[in-house]
């Protein structure tokens, strides 16, 4: 067997092959790799046949860390709903109230048979999102239950799309309530122990402790890949099938019409929780998480980034790695090339040389931001954070270590507890400062930047506004 394509990373439950040996293109892999550098990618694991023939991570990420994935949760929740079908816990056909009744007196007339196949699909009848966009998740201890169901439906179940997150939050709960366990806690043996995933592993959960469904679930990428190459096989992980027979077919057609979104990779129908594509079908997160499956090529394609141009990323993976999962191999030479560029990728910023000396600045935050020191001062290796008062995030002063050669781990304050970050900064070309705090495990970054209109002074902003909230006390894992 040859040499897996970055194999000196510490990986456990899938084989990994040489591209070559399963008639993968190097090139193609490499190509794409070059194309993406307008995008901040995380990370990338490409499967053919079940076997890992290609992987990446783009420092400071790492691609055996739990991130957190968006609405690419919605795929597991998609997963457990089939996986309770299976048990007999419930059927598609079921109505919500029969497993939800004490919801019964406070539904409108038009969902009292709105069924779990509507919720499943989106189809509840809704024309707008119910909780305003997942960018405005609203207070936990709101029911989304009772918002989905006590909200009277634009058209008739079943015949409408609408993408809508207290329908998949509903899914969800009726999984939870007919197994008597938190969705999480469900999966954990089901898949996620299967799948050998990543620690530690969290989802966002309500004030009545129910995971969120929708979002909220903070895994690994090769999870994510394994989730892929279940649905790949038919619902069959390992020779044992834990998916029905059929469900994947069933979940992976589209069941309502989505033409009204306006990319191409989000109009061509939705199935459970799956959005049916141009080159087979996916699950996907905001900010570039996807799940993508390929029949045709036999291969599954997984990646993490934080982008905000989801349908050009695509487009890059249809023209580059597509066309190289069936294009046959090109020889050991140029397996072990692609092995070397893979080694060496990390996410873009300015070149940067270490402070001299001590500044000392003030700092102000950008209205997405949400959050800022009052003071920062930064030397050769730390930065020490001073904040204005205790209410915010428990200490007057914090210090994190930061160079502008290397990534640093450091933990950054806030009002739910410290939140894991890596740092990295310095001075620019031009002499101002730039500076970046990298959540480990969510698709953000935090950005104190000096430009020549403010000098002494720098303006703190995240490099993509978080889906939870601009404050990084949302993005805590708990």
């Amino acid at each position: 067997m040859g040499a897996a394509i970055g194999s000196t990373l510490n990986r456990v439950s899938l084989e990994r092959r040489a591209p070559s040996e399963l008639g993968v293109a190097a090139a193609g892999v490499t190509g794409f790799v070059d194309a993406v550098g307008q995008f901040e990618m995380h990370g990338l694991l490409v499967l053919k046949r079940g076997k890992v023939v290609a992987e990446a991570e783009w420092a400071p990420y790492r691609l055996r860390e739990p991130a957190l994935m968006y609405s690419l949760s919605k795929g597991f929740t998609s997963a457990a709903v089939g996986l309770a079908v299976a048990e007999g816990l419930l059927s598609l056909d079921d109505r919500v109230l029969d497993h939800l009744p004490e919801y019964a007196d406070r539904a409108v007339t038009e969902l009292r048979d709105l069924r779990i196949r509507h919720v499943l699909t989106m189809s509840s009848g809704h024309d707008r999102d119910l909780l305003g966009g997942i960018r405005d998740p609203g207070d936990l201890s709101t029911d989304l239950v009772e918002l989905l169901l006590s909200t009277p439906p634009a058209h008739a179940p079943g015949s409408w799309f609408q993408y809508n997150q207290p329908a998949t939050f509903t899914a969800a709960a009726v999984v939870q309530r007919r197994a008597n366990v938190r969705l999480l806690d469900y999966l954990r043996t089901r898949l996620f122990e299967p799948f050998d995933a990543a620690e530690p592993l969290s989802w966002i959960a309500d004030s009545r402790a129910r995971d969120l469904g929708f979002s909220g679930l903070r895994t690994d990428i090769e999870t994510v890949a394994c989730l892929g190459q279940l649905l790949l096989e038919d619902g069959v992980w390992n020779g044992r099938r834990l998916l029905p027979t059929g469900w994947v077919a069933d979940a992976s057609r589209a069941h309502v019409d989505t033409v009204r979104e306006p990319d191409p990779d989000w109009r061509l129908g939705y199935g459970f929780q799956i959005w049916r594509g141009q080159h087979g079908y996916r699950h996907d997160g905001g900010y570039g998480q996807f799940c993508l499956v390929f029949p045709s090529a036999e291969a599954v394609v997984a990646i993490t980034s934080s982008t905000a141009s989801m349908q050009a990323l695509l487009d890059e993976v249809y023209f580059h790695l597509l066309p190289a999962l069936t294009a046959g191999g090109q020889g050991a030479d140029a397996d072990v090339e692609l092995g070397r560029r893979l080694s060496r990728l990390a996410i873009e910023l300015p070149d940067l040389a270490e402070f001299s000396g001590t500044h000392d600045f003030g700092v102000t935050a950008s209205p997405s931001a949400a959050w800022a020191p009052s003071r920062l001062i930064a030397d050769e290796s730390k930065l020490r954070l001073m904040f204005p008062d205790r209410s915010t995030v428990g200490a007057l002063e914090h210090s994190v270590p930061c160079r502008a050669d290397e990534w640093s781990e450091a933990t950054l304050p806030t009002s739910s507890g410290p939140l894991r970050c890596r740092t990295r900064g310095g001075r620019r070309s031009d002499g101002t400062t730039y500076i970046t705090l990298a959540v480990a495990d969510a698709p953000h970054r935090l950005i104190l930047a000096e430009n020549g209109k403010t000098t002494g002074t720098l303006t703190v902003g995240w490099n993509t506004s978080p889906m939870h909230g601009s404050d990084p006390a949302a993005l805590v894992a708990t």
